[in-house]
């Protein structure tokens, strides 16, 4: 249920013709691949990025959080693991970067965070800027629905002691 309802806030986001066009994927290891179209990949039901810890469905509305976040703020220059309690210096800066220069990263799918060039003494480094942490809406959408259903009990609602058969 949540990946479908962040396709159709990406879809409505993107337009139907996403799912025909070509597109490419940001690796963690900061490379852009090329991936087969999000209709191939519905029509077969075979992902062939590798990423067998999802399902085609919701490997497709993560692809689309990842290009609706590319839409609304450009395509990321770099990932980052927010895992890690270190703000600085966390990429290797591209040449021509310059003090103040807000380079956009990716974090998880459809999520991004700006990470500042700032100077350190004679050579150029990096922050992280945590008040910039977003996410786009069919990101949103899935977290959200994920989180509802996940939380949802499988068995029936009992109202308390009293209500409950099995006691």
């Amino acid at each position: 249920m949540a990946s479908l309802a962040g396709l159709v806030v990406a879809t409505r986001a993107l337009g139907v013709a996403w799912w025909t066009l070509p597109r490419q994927n940001f690796s963690a290891a900061g490379e852009w691949t090329t991936c087969p179209r999000p209709d191939e990949v519905l029509a077969t039901c075979v992902d062939e990025t590798g990423r067998s810890h999802t399902s085609v469905l919701e490997r497709l509305c993560l692809w689309g959080a990842d290009d609706v976040a590319d839409l609304i703020w450009g395509r990321p220059f770099d990932f980052v693991d927010l895992n890690s309690i270190d703000p600085i210096d966390r990429i290797v800066l591209p040449a021509g970067a310059r003090v103040g220069d807000c380079l956009v990263t990716s974090f998880d799918p459809g999520s991004r965070v700006d990470l500042v060039v700032v100077e350190r003494g004679r050579v150029l480094g990096s922050e992280l800027d945590m008040s910039t942490v977003r996410h786009s809406p069919p990101s949103e959408t899935w977290w959200g629905w994920a989180t509802v259903m996940e939380a949802r009990p499988s068995g029936p609602l009992t109202m308390g002691v009293e209500d409950d058969p099995g006691l």
